[in-house]
C-alpha cells in the first residue's frame, strides 16, 4: 500500500506556515512518546497520511495525530541487587558449560569481589549473569548504569572467549599481591569453583547410583539372595529396603580384572567404585558374570 502524500505544488504554502492543522513527524513522535523512525516506516507503508513539506519533511494533521495510539511499553520490574547474587554461579555454571578452565572460573570469583581488577570483565559478568536472571535489556540498563545497546551487545559476546582475551588466560595470582590472594583464597567470591566442584560430584554420584541401581535390579531377578544385616535393638527404624550386610566400595586390581571378564564396562566399575555394592552382589558378579543375568530397561 503506497503512502498518502499531497503533491509538491503544495509543498512551499506547507512551508510558509499557511496549514496550522499540521504537526512536524518529529513533533508528533515527541507528544505520543515514539521514536520519530517508527511514525516514518509507518508513512512509508502507507498507514499513516502524511504530506511532504520543506526540504522532504512529513507532516500529519491534527486528526491523524489523534488517532495514533500512544505505544504499549510492558511494566519494568524492579529489583535489589543482592537478591541475584545467585545469578553469579549460574554465570559459573555457563562459563563452566562453555569449556572454561579452572584458573578462568576462579577469576569470576575473583572480580565478583574486586571488580576493579578488569572493570571491562566486571561489566560483562554483571550483564551476563543478569541476563541468565531472566532480566531484560532495559531492566540490566537500569541495575548496572550502562546503555541498552551497550547491554545488548555485551549480553551477545562470548564468554569464554572474553576470559581467553583477558588476564584471565593466565594465574589470576598474577592480579594480586600474594599476601591479598591468601586472604582472598577462602572468601565468598573464590567459593564459586567449589559449589561447581560440589555440583558436579553430585552429578556423578546420581549417575553411579542409577547404574549400580540397575545391576542390583538385574541380580534381583536373577534370584540372588542377600545376606542381610540383621535388625538391631538401637536401630530407630525399619529401613524400606533391608541393608547389606557387607558393602563393597575399594576393589583391587584382581576384582577389577574379575569384574571386566564378567562382562562390566568400565563406567559400571567406576560407579561401584564411587557408590559401593554389597559384598554378596559383587561374589555373584564375579562367578556369574553380568551377561547371564536378565537384561533392564534403562
Amino acid at each position: 500500500m503506497a503512502a498518502y502524500l499531497e503533491s509538491g505544488a503544495r509543498k512551499s504554502r506547507f512551508s510558509r506556515g499557511r496549514d496550522a492543522n499540521l504537526v512536524s513527524l518529529a513533533e508528533a513522535a515527541r507528544r505520543l512518546g515514539f521514536h520519530v523512525e517508527t511514525l516514518r516506516l509507518r508513512v512509508r507503508r502507507g498507514e499513516l497520511p502524511a504530506r511532504r513539506g520543506a526540504h522532504g519533511a512529513y507532516f500529519i494533521s491534527q486528526g491523524a495525530l489523534a488517532r495514533i495510539k500512544p505505544p504499549r511499553r510492558s511494566r519494568r520490574r524492579s529489583f535489589v541487587a543482592s537478591d541475584l547474587e545467585w545469578s553469579w554461579l549460574a554465570l559459573g555454571q555457563e562459563a563452566d558449560n562453555q569449556g572454561a578452565s579452572y584458573p578462568q572460573l576462579r577469576a569470576i570469583g575473583l572480580i565478583r569481589r574486586r571488580p576493579t581488577l578488569a572493570k571491562g570483565l566486571a561489566r560483562l559478568f554483571d550483564v551476563q549473569r543478569l541476563s541468565l536472571a531472566g532480566l531484560t535489556s532495559a531492566e540490566i540498563a537500569d541495575l548496572t548504569g550502562l546503555s541498552k545497546r551497550h547491554v545488548r551487545r555485551l549480553s551477545h559476546t562470548d564468554l569464554k572467549a572474553a576470559l581467553e582475551r583477558g588476564k584471565a588466560t593466565s594465574s589470576v595470582k598474577t592480579w594480586l599481591p600474594a599476601q591479598e590472594d591468601e586472604e582472598l583464597e577462602d572468601d565468598e567470591g573464590i567459593g564459586i569453583v567449589a559449589m561447581l566442584d560440589k555440583r558436579r560430584r553430585r552429578r556423578r554420584d546420581r549417575a553411579a547410583r542409577r547404574n549400580v541401581a540397575k545391576i542390583q535390579r538385574q541380580l534381583e531377578a536373577a534370584g540372588l539372595r542377600y545376606h542381610q544385616r540383621s535388625r538391631r535393638p538401637d536401630d530407630l527404624f525399619v529401613a524400606r529396603v533391608p541393608l547389606r550386610a557387607f558393602k563393597a566400595k575399594k576393589l583391587d586390581q584382581a576384582v577389577v580384572a574379575h569384574l571386566f571378564d564378567a562382562g562390566l564396562s568400565s563406567a559400571q566399575i567406576e560407579a561401584i567404585k564411587r557408590v559401593g555394592i554389597g559384598a554378596d552382589e559383587l561374589n555373584e558378579l564375579i562367578l556369574k558374570g553380568l551377561g547371564s543375568l536378565p537384561a533392564m530397561p534403562s
